[in-house]
């Protein structure tokens, strides 16, 4: 006699349409034959208190389907592989059992440390139709099955279905594990590494051929011929490469794209076309087949770390950030004839990794002077975010979850207590309103709580160590201690980014994330005041994209902005003297320099610690940036916009709040400024002269094609 607590599993039709519905959005024929499939047994449920039972009649009787890993045992499995609970690299799952394991893959939030943003793959394996039939009555899986991310296959053949799927779509990443539930779905002496370098053999192939290809196009071409392309005033094709995965320099490669276009060349823009895609070297390879660029732009990589690119097209790497894959000598011994560099660091490049000075074009950060044109507040913008005074970044973490992360990763008792009195003494430092913390008195700190706390760190994990504080805790302390001074000072303040909504006393001004493309330019004019902190000083695109438009800004005083007129002082005196080295500044330097040497030394505090450049260093970079670093250098109004304490910003609100002509005045005053110096219109055309005449100086001498 059947058991009246088991029910048909058709009542749940609803729910298996719903899941095919949601299949068929990216995956139809799949869809199809669930549809269409038709079942040879009879198929029950039955809910318990704290379970739910999948049946299957046999003869007169109802069998419970054997489940070979209930719920809480699949929830153990997921987390001993994902034990941080984020889903941070591609799996393949061989079998379906009861679903249980697929759902709570699927649960675990997306999260590539390495890759912000990108959602890894989930490839999934049924080993027949019938299986994932009965699966999707069971669950409600319309999220799941609609979501392109989730590789679903399935039948006897369906580790066959994988590789020609891994083959067919070059931008999907490769699972780097699998979890076996059902052995019988490999095929004899099949496994997944056996499967992916089978699958590699193909892909390696076509590589090759595309390479021979891009060599066969590119066969005409010599540094003269290029020179005189660069140089015709006719179109060229531009290719930027950039990734979704970087929010900031993925605008940045829009912007730069977008003064090529002004000035009359056709572009393309390659990036991932989906959050669970990652291009390779193949489509590198392909696109520029098709596409022949005259010129490949990249920001913070270099041709050398891409393999399918043409070996005789320019390649330029902006520099935009001081980066372990840029800043080495591996990467300056990579550089060819045909690379060439934008932006900061040309000395520390050319001088200590070996890049060439002579094929490196310094420049500021640029500016889409289109996008972020002058311009003024409309009455709808003015109403959805005007406000007193706004700031954005997606900088909400607070530092004692940073130091309290940190610590629970490492877990030891000496960096326990490192890391607490670091903490503490960083603390310290700025609640009795100390400035900002420069590098030198930084590592006096790290190396006090080192020696507190009996600790020793060789070179490297020094290097780790100090980074660490001084990109994220530093840099989050003198962010929020700005922001809860505006918070404690009652005005109406706006704060956009990611994590806002979850800082425990900044909560309340959370105003969600802000789009860059469409609302950065409408909150910058809608606010009465925008502020711009950082302890790496004010020279940042935020505050150069703000003023393009016509913003006004206060910024958080910084040393290393300050000090910049005296270091242009300094050096004016030793290009007037033919001076080329720190033993000649120092003992040529008449006593008003000397002055200025030592106030140098006063502000930034070296007399407390050791530091690598010496000032005749330091003074070549900062000339070799066009003393585009330092705001004071770039803005004479820097004394009136900058505040340092609490009160200086409480005093300067008070001065600007209501003086809407005189925040107008220093706005555009500012504006011209980096208009002249900072626009990628114009740092665009500059590049291309620049290339120009670098190919023209080598046909004078070396006649031969630019061959790989």
């Amino acid at each position: 006699m059947t058991d009246p607590l088991w029910q048909p599993l058709f009542i749940l039709q609803d729910r298996f349409e719903a899941n095919c519905e949601s299949l068929a959005t990216h995956n139809p024929n799949l869809a199809a034959q669930l549809r269409s499939f038709k079942s040879t047994s009879e198929y029950f449920i039955r809910a318990s208190a704290n379970q739910i039972t999948l049946g299957r009649r046999v003869g007169q009787i109802i069998e419970p389907v054997p489940v070979a890993v209930p719920p809480p045992v699949a929830q153990q499995v997921v987390q001993n592989v994902f034990p941080k609970r984020t889903y941070d690299k591609a799996i393949l799952v061989t079998g379906i059992d009861q679903g249980w394991i697929w759902q709570f893959l699927y649960d675990l939030p997306p999260n590539d440390p390495m890759q912000p943003g990108h959602r890894p793959p989930l490839y999934l394996l049924a080993g027949t139709i019938e299986q994932l039939w009965t699966m999707i009555h069971f669950h409600d899986w319309k999220e799941l099955l609609a979501d392109p991310r989730v590789r679903l296959f399935a039948g006897p053949d369906a580790v066959q279905q994988l590789r020609e799927s891994l083959l067919q779509n070059m931008v999907v990443p490769w699972p780097k594990m699998s979890m076996t539930i059902d052995a019988t779905l490999w095929p004899t002496g099949t496994t997944l590494d056996a499967m992916l370098t089978e699958a590699n053999a193909p892909l390696s192939a076509r590589l090759a051929t595309a390479k021979t290809r891009l060599r066969e196009l590119y066969s005409w071409t010599t540094p003269e011929t290029i020179a005189t392309r660069l140089r015709s005033g006719e179109p060229l094709r531009i290719l930027g490469i950039t990734s979704r995965y970087t929010t900031f320099l993925q605008h940045s490669m829009r912007d730069w794209l977008s003064a090529f276009d002004r000035l009359g060349h056709q572009t393309r823009l390659l990036i991932e076309g989906e959050d669970y895609q990652c291009n390779n070297n193949l489509v590198f390879a392909d696109v520029c087949g098709e596409f022949q660029p005259d010129l490949v732009l990249m920001i913070d990589h270099y041709r050398s770390e891409f393999g399918g690119l043409p070996d005789a097209a320019p390649c330029v790497m902006w520099v935009q950030d001081m980066l372990p894959n840029i800043f080495s000598n591996e990467a300056g011994a990579a550089q060819t004839d045909r690379d060439y560099c934008v932006g900061f660091g040309r000395l520390h490049l050319s001088t200590r990794c070996n890049y060439p000075a002579g094929r490196f074009l310094p420049t500021p950060m640029g500016i889409n002077d289109e996008r972020f044109a002058l311009g003024e507040a409309s009455a709808d913008e003015l109403k959805q975010f005007g406000c007193d005074v706004s700031y954005v970044s997606h900088a909400s973490t607070p530092a004692d979850v940073l130091i309290k992360n940190q610590i629970d990763r490492l877990g030891s008792p000496a960096a326990v207590r490192f890391f607490k009195d670091v903490f503490d003494r960083m603390r310290g430092h700025y609640d009795s309103g100390g400035l900002i913390l420069s590098e030198p008195v930084l590592r006096r700190l790290i190396d006090q709580s080192l020696q507190t706390a009996k600790c020793n760190l060789d070179k490297e994990n020094y290097s780790t160590v100090h980074s660490f504080l001084t990109t994220q805790v530093n840099n989050a302390i003198v962010r929020h201690q700005t922001l809860l001074w505006l918070s404690d000072l009652g005005i109406d303040l706006h704060l956009y980014g990611r994590g806002w909504e979850n800082h425990p006393r900044l909560r309340r001004h959370a105003k969600g994330i802000a789009d860059n493309k469409a609302q950065l330019r409408s909150i910058y004019l809608a606010s009465k005041i925008n502020i711009q902190v950082t302890p790496f000083g004010a020279v940042h695109q935020r505050l150069m994209d703000g003023l393009a438009c016509g913003a006004f800004f206060l910024v958080r005083y910084n040393q290393g902005d300050a000090v910049g007129t005296l270091h242009k002082q300094v050096w004016e005196w030793c290009c007037r003297n033919n001076i080329q080295s720190e033993q000649q500044l120092r003992s040529q330097a008449p006593a008003e320099i000397c002055e200025v040497m030592t106030a140098i030394d006063q502000l930034l505090r070296f007399e407390l610690a050791s530091n690598d450049m010496k000032l005749f260093d330091i003074l070549q970079v900062v000339a070799d940036s066009d003393f585009m670093i330092s705001a004071s250098t770039v803005w004479p109004e820097y004394g009136d916009v900058s505040f340092a304490t609490r009160d200086e910003l409480s005093s300067k609100l008070s001065k600007y709040m209501d003086a809407p002509a005189e925040r107008r005045r220093i706005a555009l005053s500012m504006r011209e400024r980096i208009i002249e110096r900072a626009s990628y219109r114009g740092i665009s055309q500059r590049l291309l002269n620049f290339i120009a005449n670098h190919l023209a100086s080598m046909s004078r001498t070396n006649h031969q094609p630019l061959a790989a």
